[in-house]
């Protein structure tokens, strides 16, 4: 693994490292690898995932080209095999003294309904890359009602999903973080904090600039400012906790008889936290 102090781009067996920084829908991943992206030497590369290599704006090769100037038209144009694609790019971050993160896009593993309908249940990002890399990864999570509150909103799961299969899918990507994860509320209430614990879990070199920084990043996907709560207006550059959506009093009784609900409250700690349904 990599070394948490010194970054150590390879592992005792010489095989490179890759870092992963995991979210679902909805789950402020867009705000936090914004701010991780606006750190020295970070260059993060977002939404990325096995299924979504021929899609243009989500293809690694095209993200390094156009914004970071890591790849060439040529190497866009080529359109390589995921893996190939990705350690080309890997290897040119590592020669220019860059450190590279990928955000993972793990709704479609989790959920499903996009790029592929039915969901798999683990993520296909390491699945592809185990065999290749030593993997260095850390999950987002955020409150399982406050993010199926939002999800739901959405307009590829508007009326296609219900609450009962969020919070089965929800509790797999949970299962699936073993542990290794950080709160979205912790986030926005001690950023600097928090981002010091995703450094170290991810290996990288902590930069405190990036609180000045992160609202001016748009090396990123998904940053839809007419959907995202507080990306709006003077508040565009502020980091706090967000208030939860109404909810009905059917539904809120509802959710307080689904296993996989109470389940997720458990592993993440938000009942002891303060933070229970």
């Amino acid at each position: 693994m990599a070394d948490p102090v010194t970054g150590s781009e390879h592992s005792l067996n010489q095989r490179p490292v890759i870092r992963i920084f995991h979210n679902m829908a909805r789950s402020g991943g867009t705000m936090v690898c914004k701010c991780i992206g606006a750190m020295e030497p970070v260059r993060l590369f977002s939404e990325i995932h096995p299924a979504a290599n021929q899609v243009e704006y989500l293809n690694l090769t095209d993200q390094a080209h156009r914004w970071y100037g890591l790849a060439t038209t040529e190497d866009v144009d080529a359109v390589y095999p995921f893996v190939e694609g990705l350690r080309r790019v890997h290897r040119r971050c590592i020669a220019e003294g860059y450190q590279m993160v990928l955000r993972d896009w793990a709704v479609i593993d989790f959920l499903g309904r996009i790029l592929v309908e039915q969901p798999v249940y683990r993520h296909s990002l390491n699945h592809v890359l185990k065999d290749h890399f030593d993997i260095v990864e850390v999950s987002l999570v955020r409150h399982p009602l406050d993010q199926w509150l939002s999800t739901c909103r959405l307009n590829i799961y508007r009326d296609k999903i219900d609450s009962a299969d969020f919070f089965l899918g929800y509790l797999k990507y949970v299962e699936a973080a073993a542990g290794h994860f950080i709160r979205y509320e912790d986030f926005t209430a001690a950023p600097g904090v928090v981002m010091q614990d995703i450094c170290h879990q991810l290996a990288l070199e902590y930069d405190p600039g990036f609180i000045d920084r992160w609202h001016h990043n748009r090396y990123i996907t998904g940053d839809n400012k007419n959907s995202s709560r507080g990306s709006k207006g003077d508040s565009a550059s502020v980091i706090r906790p967000l208030p939860r959506r109404e909810v009905e009093p059917a539904f809120k009784a509802q959710i307080e008889q689904d296993e996989n609900y109470q389940r997720v409250i458990s592993l993440l700690g938000y009942q002891d936290a303060g933070y229970s349904s």
